[in-house]
């Protein structure tokens, strides 16, 4: 059963937005949950992958940032022709993401749903390269 923790709706509707949604949080306060549910209740054209698994590390080292989007449509079944929605979770184990982030989001139409533990590290890593282009939400324990 899914109770709504008292940022949902807010999340829930920044998913509206084109700006990049970022959820941070201490361990253990419902993120990876909160994302899995948001991921469950949108349509179409979207891609779910957890960060802490090396193997979906792979694509996202491509230099070629245009070339991380077409493996992305091939290896996923994406439709450039439509919004697509990226929900990524533990983003800190990928430190140049931003910067992916930043150039998908600006030149594709992705809206990018990511989440991350630490929270100091995403609210500066990202303050630098997506400034402007980032919701920050931090989730606290029983809330």
């Amino acid at each position: 059963m899914f109770y709504p923790r008292l940022l949902y709706p807010q999340i829930r509707a920044s998913l509206n937005r084109p700006e990049a949604t970022v959820i941070t949080g201490m361990r253990r306060t419902g993120k990876t949950f909160i994302l899995n549910q948001l991921f469950t209740e949108t349509k179409n054209n979207k891609l779910m992958l957890d960060l802490e698994n090396r193997s979906n590390h792979e694509v996202f080292l491509l230099p070629d940032f245009d070339e991380i989007w077409r493996q992305l449509q091939i290896q996923y079944g994406l439709n450039q022709k439509s919004k697509a929605l990226f929900f990524l979770d533990e983003i800190q184990n990928l430190p140049l993401l931003p910067s992916v982030i930043k150039y998908l989001s600006d030149h594709y139409r992705i809206k990018f749903i990511v989440t991350g533990s630490a929270s100091f590290y995403l609210k500066n890593l990202f303050s630098e390269s997506l400034a402007g282009r980032k919701i920050i939400f931090e989730l606290f324990p029983l809330t």
